[in-house]
């Protein structure tokens, strides 16, 4: 069987609405016996564009394939796993989902020979909203 919700608000935002039911509403719904999957659609989801100073990341031993691949693994809102027990049984989610250009950029993505330590994303590129 297959059930699909529409959900609107006429005292919340857009954005207020998608979190409620990305924080709340989804991990509810998984929680019950027998779903197997529940997944979202619709509405406006935040987006990133991200200029790359590619010299200056390639000086620092940044590629860009492994950028993506770290700012992809970063952004993330999945199951962990679950918890059963003899009368409660839970999904457990972890959110780590970018919200601001701020959280984006001060993301470690990777590790120069060169500067000693952590490269941010602030330190090799731009963000914008």
């Amino acid at each position: 069987p297959i059930m699909i919700l529409g959900v609107t608000s006429t005292t919340l935002s857009l954005p207020e609405v998608q979190d409620y039911v990305t924080t709340r509403l989804q991990q509810k719904i998984s929680e019950i016996s027998g779903v197997g999957e529940v997944s979202l659609s619709g509405g406006n989801k935040k987006a990133y564009r991200v200029r790359v100073n590619v010299p200056k990341a390639t000086s620092l031993g940044i590629d860009l394939d492994t950028l993506r691949t770290t700012i992809g693994n970063v952004n993330v809102n999945s199951p962990t796993g679950s918890f059963n027990g003899k009368k409660l049984n839970r999904t457990i989610h972890i959110d780590s989902q970018i919200s601001s250009t701020d959280q984006l950029l001060n993301q470690v993505v990777g590790w120069s020979d060169t500067s000693q330590g952590p490269v941010r994303l602030r330190d090799i590129a731009t963000v914008v909203e």
